[in-house]
C-alpha cells in the first residue's frame, strides 16, 4: 500500500552497505545526492532503503533487501510502498534476481545503476573513460600500457572498462599481452597484489590504467616501493575520482565517475517510466570525463596569456568548463550562468573601479558552492581563466584599465582565498560541533535504561545533529513472518506520541504520521541487537552521514536496555520463586502428611490385627489415590512450565466431551447433597483439543465448586458465540474477595477465606486449569460478588472450529486400521527405502518429519497405527522424549515403538524395540503387556525381572505370578546376564537406572548375541525423567543402533517380522490381506483385477473380497480406484506431466474415464486439483 500522499514515492535499494562502519560510502553519498535533489525538483516522496557493515573480528556480511531471509536485512522498501525502485545490483543472490526479474514481468517500474542488473539501466559511459585515458597516455609517447582490471567473471562496471581497454589496444594497433593484466578486485591491496603480479612477470610498460582509484592507489604504493617514479617512468590514471585522488602526491589523474549524474538521472527516467514515456529495456548513459592532473604527466596550473581573438561568450564557456571539470554535483549549463555573472560582476567593478561587485559575486558563488557540496577552490580556476584571457577582455572593451584589471583580479584571487579559508574553518568547526554533540548522545544513550529515557535523549539531541525526526519501529517477534507486524517503539521529533502505534511495515511511512501535504524523504536503516533482526529506523535527515552511527549507538542503548530490564525481571522472579518455595513447602508439608498418616496408621493398625478390614484397604487405597493426584498435579505445572506439556489437536464434539464429565461432576454433587443444574447442547460446538484434557479442566472447577459450596446449587453451562465457545461452572459457596480474584490462578495461592474455613488443598488445581486451557488457546477468568453464599463463577473460552472443519474426513487414514505403520524421522534420517519396502510388503505407511510437522502427535493419532518406528537420528536425539510422549497419550500408550538404523553403504543395520511401562506398574498395564507380547506362545512361560530395589522386586514378582507366569529375580545388570545365560527367560522386564551394570549394557550384550537379542524387553523407568536421564537414554539408543550387527537386507526383514508378531497385525486374515495390498501397490499401474489378485495368492475372488470388506468395508476393487487416485493426486501436483499421462501412469486406460473417477472421489477434476494445489 503507498504512502497516502499526492505525489508519487521513489524508491532506493542497495544490497550492498551504504555506511562502512559509520561511514557513508563516498560513492553512495554522491549518488544518494543526485537522487535526492532529482526527487526533490520532481515533487515526489523518496525511500532511501540503507544498510551498513559491521566491522570487527569476524565482519558480518550482509545484504539488505526488500524481501527478509538468511544473511539479509529486510527493509521496508518495496513495490508495495513505492511507485518505482532504483536498485544497485551489486553481486545479487539468484534469489534477489528472481525478484526483480518478477518485479520487471509484473510491468513494476526499475531501474538498475550498474549493467549488473536485468532490465531498464541507467549506468555511466565506461568505454568513453577508459579510451580517453588510453588516448591521453598516447598523446604522452606511452604505448606499453597495463591494466589492472576489477574482479574475473563479474560482468557489470568491472567487465565494461576491461573490455574497453582491449578495445583501445585494437585501435591504436598494439598487441595485447596477457603479462601485463591483472585483477586488483577494486580494492586498495588488490591493487597492490595486481601490481606486485605484474612485475614479476618481467613484461615493460611505461603507462597503467585501474579500474578504479582504489586499486591505483595500492598500485602506486607498490611502485613507489619498487623504485619507480610517478609519472617520469610511469604514467598512472585511475577511475572514479574519490577524493583521495586529489590527496596523493603527484596528485592523481583519473576519470571522473559522474555519480551524482548517475543518481540524477535515474530518477528522471524512472518518472518517465513510470508515467508511461518510457517503456521496454531502455539504457541510459551519463558521460563521463578525464581529469588530468600530475600523475599522467601533466602540469596543472601553468598559465598561458592568451593571444588569440576569444568573445565574451567563448570566455564564459572556458569559465564553465574549467569550473566543471572539478566539479562533482553540478552541471554544465549551471556554470555557463554562474561564469557569465562572475564576469560581469568583474567588468562591473573595472568599470567603477570599485571592489564591491566582484567580491558579492564571489562570497554568493562561494555559499552556492557550498550548499551544492562543492569545492569552493572550483572558483579559483575561473579566475584562472579570467587572467589568461586579459588580453582579450582589455580587446573587447577597450575603456578598461589593464592595471586595474589586474588588481580586480588578483584582488578576487585574495579574496577566494579568504572566503576558501572560512569556509573551511565552518565547517571544522560544524564538524567539531557535531562529533561534540555525537559523543554527548553517544554516552547519554549508552546509560540509558529503559525505552523512553533512550527517547528523550534522541529528541533532545537530534536537531543539534541536523536531523528532523526519527522513528524506531520493532518486528513482530515469533510469528511466521516477523516483518508482516510492525510497532513504533518510539518516535522522536514528532509532535504527537507514537509509542506502540501497530501498523505493516510494506504499508510504511505511516499515513497520519508523516504529512501528505509535501513530498518527504526518508533514510531507512535496519535495526538489528545481537545480529538479530529487530526493526527498523527511518530518519527524515537532510545529511545522512550520522545516522549509521545513531542507529549503531541505538542498537547498544536498546541492547542495555533489554539487559537491564531482564535484570529486573530475574530478580523480581527469584524474589517470587522464593516466596513459592516457601508456599510449597508449607502446603505440601500438610497435604501430603495427610493421607500418610492415614496410610501409615491403618497399615499398622492392619498388621497388628488379625485381620484386614475391607474398609481401612479402601481408606488405604483412596489415600494413595489422593496422593497420586496431588502428585500428578505437580508434574503437569512441571512439564507446563518447561514447555513439554503436549496436548492432542483433534476436532471435537464440545458437547459429548462435556457431557462425560458432567455425570461425574453430578456423582460429586449428588454426594454433598448439593442442586446440580446443567445446561448441555445436543450437538457442538466443534472445537480443536484434547478430550482428556478438556474433561480434566472441567472436572477441576465442577471438583472445586463442590468442594467450596456447603449448600446450595453448581451449575454447568455451554454458551456459543461468534468464533468461540464459553464453559462455565458456577456455585453458590463461599466465594472470593475482590482482592483475591487476580491470585486465584496462582500456583499454591490460598485464598484467606478458605484458609479461614479449614478446606485443604495445594493451591495448584487452578493454576493447572489456566495451564491446560492456555495450551488449548482458550483463556479463563472468574467472576464473584466477593460476599459469603454468593458464590463464584468460572469460565474458560476456547476457539472454534469453521462450519467447513467440523466434521473432518478421516475416513482415508481409518480406512485400514492394523496395516498402517508410522515411521518418525528427523531430516537427516534416511527413512525412504524401508518406506518403499513396507509398502511393498503390505504396510501402509506414513512417513512424519518431527522437524516439519509440530502436530506430529495429532498425525499419529489419526492414523491409528500398529506400530511406530523412529529413525537412527530422531531416536539418538529424541527417542526417549518422543516415546515419553506416546506413553502418556492416551490412544498410543500401548502401541509397539521400534526404533532402527539402516546404511545401505555399508549394508549393515539394528533394529531395537522400545516396549516400556512407567512405574509404579499399574496391575492392568502389566496385564496387557504380558498379554500382547506373549499370548500366543504355549507352555509355562518364563519372566525375568531386574531390579535393584528389593521391594519393587517383590511387588512385580507377585503381579507377574499373578498372571500365571514364572518368575525369576535378579538385582542387578550382572546377575541377570548370569541367569539368562544359564536359563533365557520368554520375557525380560527390566530397571534403566541400576549399579554395577545399568539397563543399557544388559540390552548391548543382549544384542551381542545371537542366542539372546531375540528376547522380548519391557524397560521400567520412571514417570518423569530428568533431561540428564533423558539425554543417557538417548546415548544408550544410539549406541545399540551403532552397532549394526544385521545386513542391510536382514534389517528390513527383521522389521517385518516384528511388525508381523504384533497382535493387531498377526491374524491370518490380515496376513492374507496385507500380501494382497503388497499385490496392488507394486502393481496398481496395471490393468489389475480382482481375479489377477486372488489368483496370485491361490485364493477364490469371492474369499478375497470377504476378506477386504471384513478388513476394510471396502471391496478390492474400491481400494485400487481410491489408491489409484491418491498416487494420481502426487503425480498432479509433484510433475508437470499432462492429465493423460496422469491417467496412464496409475493404471487408467483412458483419460475421460479418469477424469470421472476422480470428480467422484475427490469433488473437483484433476486440472482444478493441480491449481488448487499449487495456489
Amino acid at each position: 500500500m503507498i504512502f497516502m500522499s499526492q505525489f508519487r514515492t521513489i524508491g532506493f535499494i542497495s544490497n550492498w552497505p551504504v555506511y562502512q562502519g559509520t561511514t557513508m560510502d563516498h560513492y553512495a553519498h554522491s549518488l544518494i545526492q543526485g537522487i535526492s535533489a532529482a526527487a526533490r525538483e520532481n515533487n515526489c516522496n523518496l525511500l532511501l532503503g540503507c544498510g551498513f557493515s559491521v566491522t570487527g573480528k569476524s565482519p558480518q556480511h550482509h545484504s539488505f533487501w526488500p524481501v527478509p531471509g538468511e544473511g539479509t536485512d529486510f527493509v521496508p522498501v518495496g513495490p508495495w510502498n513505492t511507485n518505482g525502485l532504483i536498485i544497485v545490483p551489486d553481486e545479487l543472490t539468484e534469489e534477489q534476481l528472481h525478484y526483480v526479474r518478477d518485479l520487471l514481468d509484473s510491468g513494476f517500474p526499475v531501474i538498475f545503476t550498474t549493467p549488473e542488473g536485468p532490465g531498464p539501466l541507467v549506468s555511466v559511459d565506461n568505454s568513453y573513460g577508459i579510451r580517453s585515458a588510453f588516448s591521453h597516455l598516447l598523446e604522452h609517447g606511452r604505448k606499453r600500457i597495463a591494466f589492472i582490471a576489477g574482479n574475473p567473471g563479474r560482468g557489470g562496471d568491472s567487465e565494461e572498462r576491461l573490455r574497453a581497454y582491449h578495445v583501445a589496444l585494437s585501435e591504436a594497433g598494439i598487441p595485447f599481452e596477457p603479462k601485463l593484466t591483472a585483477y586488483g578486485a577494486h580494492r586498495k591491496e588488490g591493487g597492490a597484489i595486481a601490481m606486485q603480479q605484474i612485475l614479476s612477470s618481467g613484461e615493460n610498460f611505461d603507462a597503467l590504467i585501474a579500474s578504479n582509484d582504489l586499486s591505483c592507489i595500492g598500485a602506486i604504493e607498490v611502485l613507489q616501493q619498487a623504485g619507480l617514479s610517478i609519472p617520469e617512468d610511469v604514467a598512472v590514471i585511475g577511475f572514479d575520482d574519490i577524493l583521495e585522488a586529489r590527496s596523493l602526491s603527484p596528485s592523481l589523474s583519473t576519470v571522473r565517475h559522474p555519480t551524482f549524474s548517475l543518481g540524477y538521472q535515474a530518477v528522471v527516467t524512472l518518472m518517465e517510466y513510470i508515467q508511461g514515456q518510457r517503456e521496454g529495456n531502455t539504457k541510459v548513459i551519463v558521460p563521463t570525463r578525464l581529469i588530468t592532473r600530475e600523475s599522467c604527466g601533466c602540469r596543472p596550473g601553468t598559465l598561458e596569456i592568451q593571444t588569440a581573438h576569444r568573445t565574451e561568450n567563448a570566455i564564459i564557456d572556458e569559465m564553465a568548463r574549467a569550473c566543471f571539470s572539478e566539479a562533482r554535483n553540478s552541471s554544465l549549463e549551471e556554470f555557463r550562468v554562474r561564469s557569465a555573472k562572475y564576469l560581469q560582476a568583474f567588468l562591473m567593478s573595472c568599470r567603477e573601479k570599485v571592489y564591491g561587485p566582484i567580491l558579492d559575486v564571489i562570497e554568493e558563488h562561494i555559499h552556492w558552492t557550498e550548499a551544492h557540496d562543492e569545492d569552493a577552490h572550483i572558483w579559483q580556476a575561473a579566475t584562472a581563466i579570467l587572467l589568461e584571457n586579459l588580453n582579450n577582455l582589455i580587446t573587447l572593451y577597450p575603456e578598461l584599465d589593464i592595471v586595474c584589471a589586474a588588481l580586480y583580479l588578483d584582488r578576487a584571487r585574495q579574496e577566494l582565498s579568504e572566503q576558501i579559508q572560512r569556509s573551511t574553518t565552518r565547517a571544522m568547526v560544524g564538524y567539531i560541533h557535531m562529533t561534540s554533540q555525537l559523543g554527548q548522545l553517544t554516552a547519554e544513550m549508552l546509560s540509558a535504561m529503559n525505552i523512553e529515557q533512550t527517547a528523550e535523549i534522541l529528541t533532545r539531541h537530534l536537531p543539534e545533529v541536523g536531523i528532523e525526526n526519527a522513528l524506531v519501529a520493532i518486528y513482530e517477534a515469533g510469528s511466521e513472518d516477523p516483518t508482516s507486524q510492525g510497532t513504533v517503539l518510539f518516535g522522536a521529533g514528532f509532535k504527537d506520541r507514537l509509542n506502540n502505534l501497530t501498523f505493516n511495515p510494506r504499508a510504511f511511512p505511516i499515513t497520519g504520521v508523516y504529512s501528505a501535504d509535501h513530498p518527504i524523504q526518508l533514510i531507512i536503516l535496519p535495526l538489528t541487537i545481537d545480529q538479530d533482526m529487530f526493526g527498523f529506523v527511518a530518519f527524515d535527515a537532510p545529511n545522512p552521514e550520522l545516522c549509521a552511527a545513531l542507529v549503531h549507538n541505538l542498537s547498544a542503548a536498546l541492547r542495555t536496555s533489554r539487559l537491564y530490564q531482564d535484570a529486573l525481571a530475574g530478580r523480581k522472579m527469584a524474589e517470587e520463586a522464593n516466596l513459592l518455595k516457601s508456599r510449597f513447602l508449607s502446603m505440601v508439608s500438610h497435604e501430603l502428611r495427610t493421607p500418610l498418616s492415614l496410610i501409615v496408621g491403618l497399615s499398622e493398625m492392619s498388621l497388628k490385627g488379625k485381620s484386614i478390614e475391607k474398609h481401612d484397604i479402601e481408606q488405604i487405597n483412596t489415600s494413595a489415590q489422593h496422593l497420586a493426584r496431588l502428585i500428578g498435579d505437580v508434574l503437569d505445572l512441571a512439564s507446563s512450565e518447561a514447555g513439554k506439556l503436549r496436548i492432542l489437536r483433534e476436532p471435537l464434539n464440545l458437547a459429548e466431551v462435556i457431557r462425560v464429565a458432567a455425570k461425574i461432576g453430578e456423582e460429586l454433587v449428588r454426594e454433598k447433597g448439593l442442586f446440580w443444574n446443567v445446561s448441555l447442547p445436543e450437538q457442538g460446538p466443534w472445537v480443536l483439543g484434547d478430550q482428556t484434557r478438556l474433561r480434566q479442566i472441567t472436572l477441576n472447577l465442577i471438583s472445586n465448586a463442590v468442594k467450596f459450596t456447603p449448600g446450595g446449587e453448581v451449575r454447568l453451562e455451554i454458551a456459543a458465540a461468534e468464533g468461540e465457545v464459553s464453559v462455565s461452572i458456577s456455585d453458590t459457596g463461599i466465594g472470593i474477595n475482590e482482592g483475591d480474584l487476580g491470585k486465584v490462578f496462582n500456583e499454591f495461592y490460598r485464598t484467606d477465606r478458605i484458609v479461614e474455613a479449614g478446606i485443604g488443598g495445594m493451591g495448584l488445581g487452578l493454576a493447572v486449569t489456566k495451564q491446560l486451557v492456555e495450551v488449548h488457546g482458550g483463556r479463563i477468568s472468574v467472576q464473584s460478588p466477593g460476599r459469603l453464599g454468593r458464590g463464584s463463577t468460572f469460565t474458560y473460552t476456547l476457539p472454534t472450529l469453521a462450519l467447513g472443519t467440523m466434521q473432518p474426513d478421516l475416513s482415508a487414514s481409518k480406512a485400514t486400521p492394523g496395516f498402517i505403520v508410522v515411521v518418525l524421522y528427523k531430516m537427516d534420517d534416511p527413512v525412504d527405502h524401508l518406506g518403499y519396502y513396507l509398502r511393498d510388503n503390505g504396510f501402509m505407511v506414513n512417513l512424519i518429519n518431527v522437524d516439519e510437522e509440530p502436530e506430529w502427535l495429532s498425525q499419529v493419532l489419526e492414523c491409528l497405527p500398529a506400530a511406530v518406528i523412529f529413525g537412527k537420528n530422531l531416536a539418538s536425539q529424541n527417542g526417549w522424549s518422543i516415546a515419553g510422549i506416546l506413553k502418556h497419550q492416551a490412544g498410543t500408550e500401548n502401541i509397539p515403538i521400534f526404533a532402527y538404523s539402516l546404511d545401505q553403504n555399508n549394508n549393515q543395520g539394528e533394529i531395537l524395540e522400545l516396549n516400556y511401562l512407567h512405574k509404579p506398574i499399574q496391575a492392568d498395564q502389566l496385564t496387557k503387556e504380558l498379554s500382547r507380547i506373549l499370548s500366543e506362545r504355549p507352555g509355562t512361560l518364563t519372566v525375568l525381572i531386574v531390579d535393584d530395589d528389593p521391594g519393587i522386586l517383590d511387588m512385580h514378582r507377585r503381579m507377574v505370578e499373578g498372571n500365571g507366569k514364572r518368575v525369576v529375580t535378579a538385582r542387578n545388570g550382572r546377575e541377570a546376564m548370569e541367569k539368562i545365560a544359564l536359563s533365557p527367560p520368554d520375557l525380560i522386564l527390566l530397571d534403566l537406572v541400576m549399579p554395577e551394570m545399568d539397563g543399557f549394557a544388559v540390552l548391548d550384550a543382549l544384542h551381542a548375541s545371537e542366542t539372546t537379542r531375540n528376547i522380548p524387553v519391557v524397560i521400567l523407568t520412571a514417570r518423569l525423567l530428568s533431561d540428564a536421564d533423558i539425554e543417557r537414554c538417548n546415548r544408550g539408543v544410539a549406541s545399540i543402533l551403532s552397532k549394526g550387527v544385521f545386513s542391510a537386507e536382514e534389517t528390513l526383514g527383521h522389521i517385518e517380522a516384528a511388525l508381523a508378531r504384533q497382535s493387531s497385525l498377526n491374524n491370518s486374515t490380515r496376513q492374507l490381506v496385507r500380501r494382497a495390498l503388497a499385490t496392488i501397490h507394486t502393481r496398481f499401474a496395471e490393468q489389475l483385477t480382482r481375479e489377477d489378485i486372488a489368483t496370485q495368492l491361490n485364493i477364490s475372488a469371492d474369499y478375497l473380497t470377504d476378506c477386504f470388506r471384513q478388513e476394510f468395508g471396502i471391496t478390492p476393487m474400491t481400494y485400487i480406484r481410491r489408491y489409484r487416485i491418491k498416487q494420481a493426486c502426487e503425480l498432479l501436483l509433484n510433475s508437470d506431466r499432462s492429465i493423460t499421462q496422469v491417467a496412464m501412469n496409475v493404471g487408467f486406460s483412458d483419460s475421460a474415464h479418469f477424469t470421472h473417477t476422480f470428480i467422484r472421489e475427490m469433488g473437483m477434476s484433476p486440472k482444478a486439483f493441480r491449481y488448487k494445489g499449487y495456489k
